[in-house]
C-alpha cells in the first residue's frame, strides 16, 4: 500500500514521506531506497495459458499507478520488469489437449495479455 498526500508541495522543498504497509509488522513505514534516485522494481506478471482476466487488470493497473506516483510525484527514475512464464504444466496440458507446440500457445496468450493491458 502506497501513502502520500494528493499534492506536490510547493512551498516546502522537501517532499512529504512515501510510506509502505509492512505487512510483517501491520506498520506504515517510511519508503527508503537503496539509491534515493533510482528504483528497480521486479514484479511476476502472468502465466500465459488462458485469456486475460480481471484479475490481471487490477494487478497491473494497480502497479502502474503506484509506479507513476512514484516517478511523476516523488521524482524516482524507476526500472520496471516484469516476467511473463511461458513454460507451466498448464500451458504444456493445454498445448497436449490442443496437439499444438506448447510456446505456440505460450506466444498467442502473452500478445493477447499484452493487447489487453493496452
Amino acid at each position: 500500500m502506497v501513502e502520500a498526500t494528493p499534492t506536490k508541495c510547493e512551498t516546502s522543498s522537501e517532499l512529504p514521506k512515501l510510506k509502505v504497509l509492512n505487512t510483517f509488522t501491520g506498520e506504515k513505514d517510511e519508503f527508503i531506497p537503496s539509491d534515493p534516485h533510482e528504483i528497480t522494481w521486479y514484479q511476476c506478471g502472468p502465466t500465459v495459458y488462458s485469456d486475460s482476466h480481471m484479475g490481471h487488470a487490477r494487478t497491473y493497473m494497480s502497479f502502474d499507478i503506484m509506479r507513476r506516483i512514484m516517478t511523476d510525484f516523488f521524482g524516482y527514475n524507476v526500472k520496471m520488469v516484469m516476467n511473463i512464464t511461458d513454460v507451466d504444466d498448464k500451458i504444456i496440458n493445454k498445448s497436449n489437449e490442443a496437439k499444438i507446440p506448447f510456446h505456440e500457445i505460450a506466444k498467442k496468450y502473452e500478445g493477447e495479455f499484452f493487447d489487453d493491458m493496452r
